[in-house]
């Protein structure tokens, strides 16, 4: 009987072994003060290869004004180019645009953005306020090998639980992101516009 039980257990321990080892982990996150460690790059910290779907609320504070909108993004594509599709939330009620967004894996850098089902270049804005407020989480963001400087290590919420989280910041201080171990996507990312706007965009699932 205690030969089963213990056969049992050592089953029951392989197993979490080999789940933990499939499991992502993000690189080693730097911690405040560190002097060679200090800095990981965009994309360690939003790895878009990893999710195929997820979500983030996006808020815009300007000039006293908040306004808000809920983007669900869904990747495709593999190898040199992913493409990212997204659609904005009127409430419950999806809204879809047909915006999108072709992606370069190496430097992240726009190929081409869609809108309306149509191909328009990098440098066309989306056609409405929604689909301009939800490109502010895609991962053209920031260039793959740019750097973000810790800067503390703090806490964040996501799926509604508060995790410690590294705070991270951009070497023109324009962007803070808060990273949490084990999750590819910043938790958070605030983004001080030169108009003096400020972007909110909260990680609210992936899949």
């Amino acid at each position: 009987m205690l030969a089963i039980i213990a056969a049992a257990l050592l089953i029951v321990i392989l197993g979490v072994i080999i789940i933990a080892n499939l499991a992502y982990h993000t690189p080693q996150l730097p911690q405040k003060n560190e002097t060679d460690t200090s800095s990981i790059k965009w994309d360690e910290a939003y790895n878009i290869l990893i999710p195929s779907r997820y979500k983030y609320e996006i808020i815009s504070i300007s000039n006293g004004e908040l306004n808000s909108t809920t983007a669900l993004y869904s990747k495709s594509g593999e190898g040199d180019s992913i493409r990212v599709d997204f659609v904005t939330f009127d409430g419950i009620e999806p809204k879809d645009n047909g915006a999108g967004i072709l992606v370069s894996t190496s430097d992240y850098k726009c190929t081409s953005r869609y809108y309306k089902g149509i191909q328009i270049p990098c440098n066309s804005g989306y056609g409405d306020y929604e689909s301009r407020l939800a490109a502010y989480a895609l991962p053209t963001l920031m260039g793959a090998k740019e750097r973000l400087m810790a800067s503390e290590v703090s806490s964040a919420i996501y799926g509604g639980r508060v995790y410690e989280a590294v705070k991270l910041v951009s070497e023109d201080n324009r962007i803070t992101v808060w990273v949490i171990e084990n999750i590819p996507l910043p938790a958070r990312i605030e983004i001080y516009n030169n108009d003096g706007s400020i972007i909110i965009a909260n990680l609210k699932s992936l899949e």
